[in-house]
């Protein structure tokens, strides 16, 4: 019986290792979104630089001093709030599969530890 509830012990610590595993995760995952997010805003907030600073010296349309269509760039840059739009569907699916993950796992747990810390019963013949 002993070595029983120590393998029970044994295997909740597993399981507790395994659930703090997918919380890391998470969390870098968030970090990472955290470090693309700031890029972002910093990337579009250069591209309106530019294309105020390009509008503003192109005082001379017969000439024109760059060779890159400008108008045609601004519209196909697509900024930070216009990419999570995109990324929406994907987003609610990676979480609805997170939370199957989840309940799967608690359930896999259960399932596992429930037994093991249940003391059988002896049956007695009177």
């Amino acid at each position: 019986m002993i070595m029983n509830k120590l393998e029970a012990w044994g295997l909740l610590l597993i399981l507790f290792s395994f659930g703090w595993q997918i919380l890391e995760e998470h969390i870098a995952v968030l970090s990472s979104q955290t470090d693309k997010y700031q890029l972002h805003v910093k990337l579009d907030l250069i591209w309106l630089l530019i294309v105020d600073e390009y509008y503003q010296n192109q005082s001379d349309k017969a000439y024109p001093r760059s060779v890159s269509d400008i108008d045609s760039l601004n519209k196909n840059w697509k900024y930070w709030s216009e990419l999570i739009e995109e990324k929406e569907r994907v987003t609610y699916q990676s979480k609805v599969f997170s939370g199957i993950r989840i309940i799967l796992y608690l359930a896999g747990s259960i399932l596992i530890l429930v037994p093991k810390f249940r003391e059988p019963k002896v049956k007695t013949d009177s």
